[in-house]
Formats: structure tokens, C-alpha cells, sequence
């Protein structure tokens, strides 16, 4: 970081090819600063100072250095953000500084090991632990269409130790009961640990987005059931209220009678592309089982025409269009 600093200071020449290459676009030095912006932002809504490194982002009060404003564009760690930096730099990277592609601080086994202390049942958290997390707006979920209003609705928060976007879980009254948290960096297809459980939670307790949704799907009368927190939130972004995630592809009995006593009869499966219509046909089963007048609906794209062969998308990836032409299509199993 030393030679990051070194080599940048009081070098407007090369702080300006610097955000450049990183896509930061209407660059403009004024004095001892230089004002540029994230995409298509009004000019002028990121500054950094020459003589400090110093980094101000007014859109959304964003305050570090240099290296902040590019872990934030690129999604990078820390250690992510200096290591290309110092490639892009031509300066010396060390050998023992990497992309990282696991949690740098905590490790993977020391929070399975937590996970593992969890008795079975409902256990309390408190503010303290909450707040351990900090409040973001992630670039990450931005990317993915859930938008900033959205993030703040669900509490979207960062936890620094593991280097993973918080996702908080409620139960039907709005008490935190547990989260996910997404690993912040881009990850190999087969890296298992993409979600981890920071605060430990039986899910097949809660539907997440339950209680910020209920009021919507009591209105409508039916659910659309997700495989995963992010589809919740997409549709909360683009404008559709009446669901809610499972956290997995099966639905537990206590899930579904969260639905059954706020009077919801309908059940519509919105599972990702992976997902055979055997798969459905099971769930559909079980809820039968559980509870004979619930009728169970499949949100389900047999042809590929919107979720192509081996996409995974789920149903609210590719938008409110595409969503709403599938739901258009939804059939009784």
C-alpha cells in the first residue's frame, strides 16, 4: 500500500490513468483534486484528492481512499484492490498477496465449526450482534438489478472479518432470526462455500422476505416461492411483492404453514433453471400431504424460451418482462 501511495501522490498524471483503466468515466482534474464519476452519474460525483489519495463519492456519502473507490467499483477486497492496483502499476505485487478466492480473515471451517454449536430450535441474537455488521449498498446486488431502495428495505449489510454481504433473515414479526452472508468476489463454479451462515438459523423455520411482503400476499392471496434471497429482492425492485425465498429447493412444513395461517391457499414453485418438473411434482406432494386445499402452481419454463438449458437463472433474473411472461404461463400441479 506504501508503494501504492508513494507513486500516486501529488500525480495527477497518473492517478487520471489510473480510475481510467478501471471504467470511471467524465475524469476531469480541478487543481488538487480530480472529479470523475461511477458510470452515468452527473460529472462530478466522485472526487479524489492528489495530495492525500483521499476519496469523497457525494451520490451516496462514500468516503475512503483511492484504493476504496476502486474496491467498490470493481467488487475487489482489500487485498483484491491492491494487488491489481500494484499489477496495473508495474509495481511489485509480493508473492504471498493473491486474489483471494476464500475468506482471508475468518476461515471457512472456523464459521462451519460456529454453524455447528447451534442447538436445534430458535435462537436469540442481539442488537450487539447485529450491529457487528456495517450497512452497505453492495455493487454486487446492484449489479445483479436489486436496487438501492431495495438494499435498504432488507438491511443489506458487510461483514469485514469474512469479506461477505450480509443477508439478514426475520421471522414473520420482523425479528432478526439469523443471515446469510455472500461471499463478495468472484468465485470458481465449484467453490461451495458461495453462501455461509454467519448467524446460524434453522431456514426451514422462515420464508425470507415474509414479513416485509405478508401484507402484499395476504392482498393477493397467493406466494411465489423462490429457491433464493436474491429473487425476493429483484422483485422487490422491479415492482412485484407477493413472494417469498425458501433458501433451498425444498420446502420444509413449517414454511408452508407460515402461508397456510395467513390464510394463502395458492402456492406458486418459481425454482431456478436447474430444477426438473419432477422436482416439482415432489414439493407439490408433500404440501398436499401437509395440507390437502393448498393448491400448488409451477412457475416453470419446460421449453427454455426465457431460462435457456444450463443458465440456472431463476425466474426473476432476466427482469419484470420475462417474469411476467412466465407468470402468465403458470400451471396447477
Amino acid at each position: 500500500m506504501e508503494a501504492i501511495k508513494a507513486l500516486l501522490t501529488s500525480n495527477e498524471n497518473q492517478i487520471v490513468d489510473l480510475i481510467d483503466a478501471y471504467g470511471f468515466c467524465n475524469i476531469t482534474p480541478c487543481g488538487d483534486s480530480i472529479k470523475f464519476a461511477f458510470d452515468d452519474e452527473s460529472k462530478g460525483s466522485c472526487v479524489i484528492k492528489t495530495d492525500t489519495l483521499q476519496y469523497t463519492r457525494w451520490s451516496n456519502n462514500t468516503h475512503g481512499d483511492i484504493v476504496t473507490a476502486i474496491m467498490h467499483k470493481m467488487n475487489f477486497s482489500f487485498k483484491e484492490a491492491v494487488f491489481d492496483i500494484k499489477t496495473k502499476l508495474g509495481l511489485s505485487t509480493n508473492s504471498n498477496i493473491v486474489l483471494v478466492s476464500k475468506p482471508t480473515r475468518k476461515s471457512i471451517f472456523s464459521i462451519l465449526k460456529d454453524n455447528l454449536k447451534m442447538i436445534k430450535g430458535t435462537f436469540e441474537y442481539t442488537q450487539y450482534d447485529i450491529n457487528k455488521y456495517q450497512p452497505i449498498i453492495s455493487t454486487m446486488f446492484r449489479r445483479d438489478n436489486i436496487f438501492l431502495n431495495t438494499q435498504c428495505m432488507f438491511d443489506i449489510r458487510y461483514d469485514k472479518e469474512t469479506d461477505r454481504i450480509v443477508i439478514f433473515w426475520k421471522d414473520i414479526n420482523g425479528k432478526i432470526v439469523g443471515n446469510t452472508a455472500r461471499a463478495n468476489w468472484e468465485i470458481a463454479k465449484d467453490y461451495p462455500y458461495k453462501y455461509l451462515s454467519l448467524m446460524p438459523f434453522n431456514k426451514k423455520n422462515y420464508l425470507f422476505g415474509l414479513y416485509e411482503n405478508k401484507e402484499y400476499i395476504k392482498k393477493s392471496g397467493y406466494c411465489v416461492l423462490f429457491e433464493a434471497e436474491k429473487s425476493t429482492m429483484q422483485c422487490h425492485s422491479f415492482g412485484f411483492r407477493s413472494c417469498a425465498s425458501i433458501g433451498s429447493s425444498h420446502v420444509d412444513k413449517l414454511q408452508v404453514e407460515l402461508l397456510y395461517n395467513l390464510g394463502i391457499r395458492n402456492i406458486i414453485l418459481a425454482y431456478d433453471e436447474d430444477k426438473h418438473i419432477i422436482e416439482y411434482l415432489k414439493v407439490k406432494g408433500d404440501i398436499s400431504e401437509w395440507y390437502p386445499d393448498m393448491n400448488v402452481y409451477a412457475l416453470y419454463d419446460r421449453e427454455k424460451q426465457y431460462l435457456k438449458l444450463g443458465s440456472k437463472k431463476s425466474p426473476s433474473d432476466l427482469g419484470l418482462e420475462v417474469f411476467q411472461n412466465l407468470f402468465n404461463k403458470i400451471q396447477k400441479i
